[in-house]
């Protein structure tokens, strides 16, 4: 066979070979990982309420975080955004027209102004969240009050008006007295450099790869980024993947690193078996009553286990 023949033998092989190790997590999450929860081997699992329970309530207000606390998460995550006049307040998006009854960029409206919207009556048919307002970082960790860890994403938007963001966050985190239960993370490195100058105590954790990303893509980019770096600093001790960018072989490749791994947003009970199978460290969700359902199905089943071997 000539080396003309052979390139056009090889050409489909390898594109096969290529497509498999692209598709690895969906063929592996679809065919291979068990979805029983009696295979599951982990117990010590993080429950972290994704903008609070926010798949019960609307996202990112006090009442999301009073859910989220009421069903037994470990964890809520928020995000925060700058206001106009130098206001820290809990908040996704940019702009404010998604999940709210307003419009225009969240940097641009005062505090007050801010207040004056409604974020809740977009949620459905939620009739109880009419009126419900954009909470400052400080009401939201009033209302925390150390009952569960708070994890603090600072959003990276590159706009001069956020100089000085993350400095703020943690003079906020320290008024509060809240340093010992938040966790301060953000996919901007430059943030949490700026979060360490400011205090070097403060626990601060670097997201793996953006919402926005082209997951797969992304995950290979953003996995031989933290490789590189790895060291560098000390919050790049956890990653947060996709659960659609995950295989068995890529946690084991992670942990063997040294990682934690958090991953995002796992919101029907097949797919949290399946990564809790995998071995995942934490699970984001919108909904964190279902993990703590796997949670105490998982006790009931070692509590059974326990009474068989003692009988």
């Amino acid at each position: 066979m000539n080396s003309r023949n052979f390139i056009w033998y090889a050409i489909p092989m390898m594109l096969f070979l290529a497509l498999m190790w692209l598709f690895e997590p969906w063929f592996y999450q679809r065919y291979v990982v068990s979805d029983d929860i009696e295979d599951i081997k982990k117990r010590n699992f993080v429950i972290v309420g994704h903008k609070g329970a926010s798949g019960v309530a609307p996202e990112n207000t006090l009442a999301a975080f009073q859910k989220a606390i009421d069903m037994g998460a470990d964890m809520v995550e928020i995000d925060v955004h700058y206001t106009k006049d130098g206001e820290v307040v809990v908040f996704h998006d940019e702009d404010v027209d998604r999940t709210t009854n307003g419009t225009g960029k969240v940097h641009k409206f005062t505090l007050a102004e801010l207040k004056e919207l409604d974020a809740g009556s977009w949620f459905g048919d939620h009739e109880q969240y009419r009126g419900e307002k954009i909470p400052t970082l400080a009401e939201t960790l009033d209302l925390i009050h150390g009952k569960v860890e708070c994890v603090i994403d600072i959003k990276s938007k590159g706009h001069e008006y956020y100089d000085g963001f993350a400095e703020r966050v943690v003079e906020i985190i320290n008024e509060k007295g809240a340093k010992d239960w938040t966790v301060v993370q953000a996919y901007d490195e430059s943030y949490l450099e700026e979060a360490l100058e400011t205090d070097s105590t403060i626990r601060m954790k670097k997201i793996m790869m953006g919402e926005d990303e082209t997951h797969l893509l992304a995950f290979y980019i953003n996995a031989k980024t933290f490789t590189d770096h790895r060291g560098k600093h000390e919050f790049f001790g956890t990653l947060n993947p996709h659960f659609t960018s995950l295989s068995q072989r890529r946690l084991f490749r992670f942990k063997a690193r040294g990682y934690k791994v958090f991953t995002y947003v796992v919101n029907e009970r097949d797919d949290m078996i399946k990564m809790l199978n995998m071995g995942v460290d934490g699970i984001i969700t919108d909904f964190p009553d279902r993990m703590v359902e796997i949670r105490k199905e998982l006790e009931a089943i070692d509590r059974e286990k326990a009474a068989e071997e003692e009988g």
